[in-house]
């Protein structure tokens, strides 16, 4: 280990706000403890309420004047109003009339050439 780089370990005492105190080894030379295991809720199965600045006092005068509001009624059932009869809007499509299918005429059936008509201009 080198020299004069390490911080120097004490023997302590750990003291608690109830008055419990441990002993114990650290680099600091004094620790304070505002809940220790003598008196954490935990492990007394107690409830302790740990303020430091009046917080709790403060907040149970400000809340102890509001009175609690009694529950609110519960209001009556109104009957279900009958809906109007609207007819929906329809979308109308307009489209062609359909035509009518057409035979075609058919072309007549050019006869077959005869020896005559060989030679022939049309």
């Amino acid at each position: 280990m080198q020299t004069a780089i390490h911080p120097k370990y004490h023997d302590i005492e750990i003291t608690c706000a109830c008055g419990t105190s441990l002993k114990s080894r650290s680099t600091r030379t004094d620790i304070r403890l505002d809940i220790c295991s003598a008196c954490h809720p935990f492990f007394t199965g107690t409830q302790k309420l740990v303020d430091t600045e009046g917080r709790v006092e403060r907040f149970q005068k400000k809340y102890s004047e509001i009175k609690a509001a009694p529950p609110p009624k519960p209001a009556a059932k109104k009957p279900a109003r009958p809906r109007p009869m609207v007819a929906k809007p329809v979308a109308i499509v307009k489209t062609a009339p359909a035509k009518p299918k057409s035979e075609k005429p058919a072309k007549p059936a050019a006869a077959a050439p005869t020896p005559a008509d060989v030679g022939k201009p049309a």
